[in-house]
């Protein structure tokens, strides 16, 4: 049996209560449409900003990954950008990578 252990980063509260039943399922229907065999996928661990002085957003994302990356084998961003997607990429989620 294969083991998924997502872990999520969003935005604010409601990113928290909604998007991560979300990418559970999505997780678990991508694995049977590749036709990946039995699987289990774990419940999305949520990482949060870590404390201390503030920062850019992508700091706090690579910090709170690294914690935590014991905990997980799959990361998730959310980072809508109020409507522009392609420069939220850009500024918080790729210069945590």
């Amino acid at each position: 049996m294969r083991y998924l252990q997502p872990a999520f980063y969003g935005e604010g509260p409601s990113d928290y209560a909604f998007l991560p039943r979300l990418l559970l399922r999505l997780c678990e229907q991508v694995l049977l449409d590749l036709g990946c065999g039995p699987f289990e996928v774990a419940d999305p661990e949520m990482l949060n900003d870590a404390e201390g002085a503030p920062r850019r957003r992508s700091e706090r994302v690579a910090e709170a990954a690294f914690k935590a990356r014991d905990a997980w084998n799959l990361l998730w961003v959310h980072s809508d950008g109020a409507g522009d997607p392609d420069a939220a990429r850009a500024t918080s989620v790729q210069p945590a990578f």
